[in-house]
């Protein structure tokens, strides 16, 4: 009876919230070297990922190197209207993937050890952490009524 509860359940990835990203370079760490550019005060507070982007006159600015092409997965959500983004390992963006997708959590993790090729021990290990993080972000909500 109750694994028949678990193989109905969803989770609902916040869409409007959460955007996930797959791209072929490290935008992140660009925006991160921008916005060093911009403020160079700001070194010590980058870490919290939040993009604000003060307007600096032109001549003060640096030419920023762009990075080299580089397979990186990304969430970008919205908190307290700040904007912020998270660089996720490519298990967990395919996991988070095919929950947004509607996957039960089981199908979820299947996906995620298809798409990556990692064990699923590897994956099942992980997943409280993942979770704990999530939903400290917000970034799941309650599935839509059937």
């Amino acid at each position: 009876m109750a694994f028949a509860i678990w193989e109905k359940t969803r989770c609902c990835t916040c869409s409007r919230i959460c955007k996930l990203l797959d791209l072929a370079y490290p935008v992140d760490d660009l925006l991160i070297g921008i916005r060093r550019n911009a403020d160079p005060e700001l070194e010590n507070d980058i870490a919290s990922n939040v993009i604000v982007m003060p307007h600096t006159h032109r001549s003060s600015r640096k030419r920023v190197t762009l990075p080299k092409p580089k397979k990186t997965y990304l969430a970008v959500h919205r908190q307290d209207y700040e904007v912020y983004f998270k660089r996720l390992q490519p298990e967990a963006f395919a996991l988070l993937r095919a929950l947004r997708d509607g996957k039960p959590l089981s199908a979820a993790i299947e996906a995620s050890v298809k798409w990556t090729n990692k064990p699923v021990g590897r994956i099942t290990e992980q997943l409280h952490d993942w979770f704990a993080n999530w939903s400290s972000l917000g970034w799941f909500c309650r599935p839509p009524e059937q």
